[in-house]
């Protein structure tokens, strides 16, 4: 009995394999893989977010909350400067900035500007 269980958990493992070994080869063969609109959505800002996989709007804080959840910026003090330069696949790079000012304790402004570009060397 255990033999048999053990063999068709075996032959599942193979056939899952196969199959996602066809599938996988059909998306990264698309012509216009990774070149639609709003791909740079996808980019998180922050060394400290992609280092937390993008699962960071619960814990934003400073200029970078601008992005991530706006009502983290009133924990800043201060002004704060954020640049980032991103290399993304596909010779797409993304460059972000953010200025920060905290005016009060629960009064902040904040500027981004973000920008996204397929290198074409």
């Amino acid at each position: 009995m255990q033999h048999r269980t053990l063999r068709r958990i075996i032959l599942g493992w193979v056939f899952l394999i196969i199959v996602v070994a066809l599938i996988g080869k059909v998306s990264v063969a698309a012509s216009n893989a990774g070149r639609t609109a709003a791909d740079f959505l996808l980019i998180g800002v922050g060394a400290r977010a992609a280092g937390m996989g993008g699962a960071y709007t619960a814990v934003s804080e400073g200029a970078p909350a601008s992005y991530w959840n706006p009502a983290g910026l009133s924990g800043g003090e201060g002004g704060e400067v954020v640049l980032g330069h991103f290399s993304w696949f596909q010779d797409i790079t993304l460059e972000h900035g953010t200025l920060a000012y905290q005016i009060n304790d629960k009064t902040a402004l904040a500027a981004s500007v973000t920008f996204s570009q397929l290198r074409t060397d």
